[in-house]
């Protein structure tokens, strides 16, 4: 559902859940404004979780109680409050900040990916 266009599409959304031989356990959104959390920005991501919860609601009439995945790293930094079962911090997780935040958030670099060049071959 990017920008809610799957909110109007419940209907489609529940046949999948409902396909033989596929068992659905989750569902997830991206925040397509989470990195902001000011002016229409929060008020569209804040619109949007909104939507997701509204389809999921939706599905648990049905019989259908899917885990939900809503938040990104920017999502968890930017909207602590719970929203979902999961949230997916990607390079959150090693202590990476996005630039605009850094200095307001604290992070310590936790790993690094390094190579060292042995030997190169000139044709």
């Amino acid at each position: 559902m990017r920008g809610g266009d799957w909110f109007y599409h419940g209907g489609d959304i529940a046949a999948v859940f409902a396909m033989d031989g596929i068992t659905t356990i989750g569902m997830f959104t991206h925040l397509a404004a989470d990195d902001t959390d000011v002016g229409r920005g929060r008020e569209f991501t804040k619109r949007q979780a909104g939507r997701f919860r509204k389809i999921a609601e939706k599905l648990k009439t049905l019989g259908y109680v899917p885990k939900l995945h809503l938040q990104s790293s920017l999502g968890v930094m930017n909207y602590p409050e719970p929203a979902a079962d999961y949230a997916r911090t990607g390079l959150a997780l090693y202590g990476y900040a996005p630039a605009r935040l850094a200095d307001t958030i604290p992070n310590e670099i936790i790993s690094r990916l390094g190579i060292r060049v042995k030997k190169i071959y000139l044709p």
